[in-house]
C-alpha cells in the first residue's frame, strides 16, 4: 500500500487510459487491487479497480513511478521507494 503525493503535474497511466493531475495531486495504490487519484486543483476523485495491468506516473520532471512495485525509474537508473525501512530487514 502506498499514497503518493507529487510536487508537479504528472499523468497516471493504468492500462491505456491516462489521467493528467496538476501539482500536490495524490495517488494512493493498494497493492494489485485499486487505484485512488485525486487532483487537488479540480477536485477530480477516481476509485479504479486493477485488472492485471501497472499504474505508472509520469512526471513532467522527468521520472516515472511503478505504484504497483514501488521503482522510480529515472533515465536508465531505477531506486526502490520504501517508507517503511524495518520492512526490509537487516542486510546479511
Amino acid at each position: 500500500n502506498g499514497t503518493y503525493l507529487f510536487m508537479e503535474d504528472v499523468v497516471v497511466e493504468i492500462g491505456n487510459v491516462s489521467y493528467e493531475l496538476k501539482a500536490l495531486s495524490y495517488v494512493k495504490e493498494v497493492y494489485g487491487q485499486c487505484v485512488e487519484i485525486y487532483d487537488v486543483t479540480t477536485e477530480f476523485y477516481k476509485y479504479i479497480n486493477l485488472v492485471e495491468t501497472d499504474a505508472i506516473v509520469t512526471s513532467s520532471n522527468g521520472y516515472s513511478v511503478n505504484l504497483g512495485t514501488g521503482v522510480m525509474t529515472i533515465g536508465e537508473t531505477q531506486r526502490i521507494l520504501f517508507s517503511d525501512i524495518e520492512a526490509m530487514g537487516v542486510l546479511q
